[in-house]
Formats: C-alpha cells, structure tokens, sequence
C-alpha cells in the first residue's frame, strides 16, 4: 500500500538551494524504496518551477498566507506533512508567521493527521545594527511553536536537538538528529586512495568559501602541505578572487551533481 506524504520547501529545481536538492533526493528515495509517495508544496511565490518534478506533483503558494496554505493542504489532503524548515526561505526577514498559523490551523481541523518538521535550520541573532538582532526573539518563538505542534521533530546538529528541547519543554526523544546526506550522491565504486590526484577541493556556496578563502587562508595553506597537495579545485557559484596560494588552482564553477561526484573521488 502506498503512503502519500505532502513535502513543505521554500523552493525547488531549477532554483539552486540545499533544502531543496534535499527534499527532492528524499522524495526519491522515499517513493522507490519505501512506497511513500510525496507531493510538493512550494512556500515562495518568485520560484518558478515545473509542474511536476522526477514524476512527483508540486504546487506553489502564490499568495504566502494561513488561510492559503491550509487551502493548499486540504486540496492535497495527505495523512502526514512534512515540514523543510528554513525561516528564510518562507519569508525575508525569517519571520514566517502565517506558515505557523496556517499549520496551526490545519492542526487544529485535523489532530489525527501529523506534522513533522525538520529543522534545517533554527533562528539567527545578529549585532544590533543588523535586522536579525531585532527579528531574533520572533524567530525563536516560531520555531518553539512548530516543535511543541508537531508529532516528531528532526535536525541535523545535536545542538539543535538541544535547543528546541529546552526551548519548547518537550524531551530530547521527540528530536531526532540526522546528519545531511550527499546532495551530490554516492559512487558505486570508489578509486583505491593510492590512485587518486593529490587535490583538495574547496565545495559549497559563494559565501561559505569565501569565508574559508579569506579567513582561513593560513590553515588551508598548512594543510596542503601536511597532505602533499599540489593542486585546489574551487566548485560552485563564483565568489570573486581567490587568494594567489602556492599550489596550483583550478576553478571549475557549477558542475552537474554526477560531476561533482567525481571531482570529490
């Protein structure tokens, strides 16, 4: 008997963003190994996407409120929703109210069906000219509300675990913690290590390496040497200049997830 789930994401393919690329590689592996088939419900009105994606349906709330959301969810009308939270990808400042309220109310229609959330991430706190210092307490107080609604909750840091506990009251048993999977899957085989290039490989967003080019530069450079590297490969988005380090440096920019899987082997 297939099991039909609805899939809460602020965006989807072809957007680039890793709440995505994850809720679409758990679709998959949900729907072919386990009979769970999932629908997409998409939180931010910009994206602009398929209507179905990998064989799966998806939907996109045009107009970001709680009464259009539970519109949404009683059209789709699945037993369990899963929630990919990530406050800022449901609203500009990370203050998605009327996804809480929404969620609220379905809850409050319909208490036999459940709610899981996964925290992909929690609140930001920021410096006191920054927004996220002002819009910190509203963003905890969100995610305090969705872990005392939902059936279950998951994260992927124990930390994580450990806050919303304390946050919420609830006892670190509803909080399970899951590392990420590769976005960029495994290989089938991997090459002996003897036969692999001496490469270290700078992945991930602009800004993540960015900030390990530009702060971290020393300690990149004195692991090269510890490890006999003689080559950087930098993949992803452009992120400006790279620092002139004494290896050589080769930028590959965006690849295809099959050929990330073998720059990484």
């Amino acid at each position: 008997m297939t099991v039909e789930i609805i899939q809460i994401v602020p965006r989807l393919a072809p957007s680039i963003g890793g709440v995505g690329d994850y809720a679409s590689l758990l679709a998959r592996s949900l729907r072919d190994e386990h009979e769970i088939q999932s629908s997409f419900l998409v939180g931010d009105p910009a994206w602009r996407g398929p209507a179905r994606l990998d064989r799966l349906s998806v939907e996109r709330i045009d107009d970001p409120q709680a009464h259009q959301l539970e519109r949404h969810l009683e059209k789709l009308s699945a037993d369990l929703v899963l929630l990919h939270y990530v406050g800022y990808g449901y609203q500009k400042r990370g203050c998605p109210v009327w996804l809480v309220n929404g969620l609220k109310n379905w809850k409050r229609k319909h208490p036999r069906r459940r709610l899981v959330v996964m925290f992909h991430e929690l609140f930001a706190s920021g410096r006191p000219w920054q927004s996220s210092f002002w819009t910190s307490p509203l963003q905890r107080s969100l995610a305090k509300s969705l872990a005392l609604l939902s059936d279950h909750c998951l994260t992927n840091l124990t930390r994580s675990a450990q806050a919303l506990s304390a946050m919420s009251g609830r006892p670190q048993s509803a909080f399970t913690v899951l590392p990420v999977f590769s976005n960029v899957g495994e290989l089938p085989a991997m090459r002996p290590w003897r036969q692999r290039k001496s490469r270290m490989i700078v992945f991930g967003s602009a800004a993540w390496r960015r900030q390990a080019y530009r702060e971290h530069e020393i300690d990149l450079t004195r692991a090269c040497r510890a490890l006999d590297i003689d080559t950087i490969v930098d993949l992803g988005p452009p992120c400006g200049q790279l620092p002139k380090l004494p290896f050589a440096q080769v930028v590959a920019g965006i690849l295809p997830a099959e050929s990330i899987g073998r720059q990484l082997a």
